[in-house]
């Protein structure tokens, strides 16, 4: 986690809250199946900043096996996921700018990237 002196969400200009919306909507509109994660993005919206933070530094949302970008439209296929993929490099780029990232954060932009420029 960033100290007081370091990025905190405030540094994105309601841009990091923004992106996280865009990427909760993407999940319901893209994979009624993680539902579940959509609800978890509603209630780190619903915090204060350290909430949000803690969240968006979290291994749920930028981990690995078992984290959103792992399993979001995973049963859909790869057209069905490219919306999702997408939401997360906004919100990952975006993270990235501000230094509000989790250890994973620039390891799944980069593959998400890769992918949708490469096929994947």
């Amino acid at each position: 986690m960033n100290s007081q002196s370091g990025p905190n969400v405030n540094s994105g200009d309601d841009r990091l809250r923004d992106l996280l919306s865009l990427l909760r909507d993407t999940l319901r509109e893209n994979d009624s199946l993680t539902d579940h994660y959509a609800e978890q993005i509603d209630a780190a919206l619903a915090g204060d900043d350290a909430a949000l933070e803690a969240f968006l530094v979290s291994n749920l949302l930028w981990g690995g096996m078992g984290s959103m970008p792992d399993e979001a439209g995973l049963n859909w296929g790869r057209e069905a996921r490219r919306p999702i993929e997408a939401a997360f490099v906004a919100l990952g780029e975006e993270q990235l700018r501000c230094g509000i990232v989790n250890p994973r954060t620039a390891h799944w932009v980069s593959a998400f990237r890769d992918w949708q420029e490469h096929g994947g």
